[in-house]
């Protein structure tokens, strides 16, 4: 999936990214999410990879998410892994921006 609540208002987005979730936990299945938000990466993923730029990006670096299953999205943010995680995160990618 590439961004696909981009273009959604706040609610509509945490309830949709909510069920998508539910689903995926539910079916076991995996899913692959390109998106731009670390709060929405964190939130959803179990694994976040960092890609380089250009189009011969390779993956830079891989974080694992230690937030548990069944996992509400909105309230991991609260999880203590969270917010050190979120900011390693940018901290790499800010990295990774200045560095092209």
């Amino acid at each position: 999936m590439d961004e696909p609540f981009a273009s959604l208002d706040a609610i509509v987005r945490a309830r949709i990214v909510q069920d998508v979730v539910r689903l995926v936990e539910r079916e076991r299945i995996s899913v692959l999410l390109v998106t731009h938000d670390l709060e929405e990466a964190l939130g959803i993923s179990d694994v976040v990879y960092l890609l380089s730029q250009g189009p011969r990006a390779h993956v830079r670096q891989q974080y694992p998410v230690p937030i548990p299953r069944p996992r509400d999205v909105v309230r991991a943010r609260t999880h203590p892994a969270f917010a050190p995680l979120y900011e390693r995160l940018w901290h790499d990618l800010s990295q990774e921006v200045d560095a092209a």
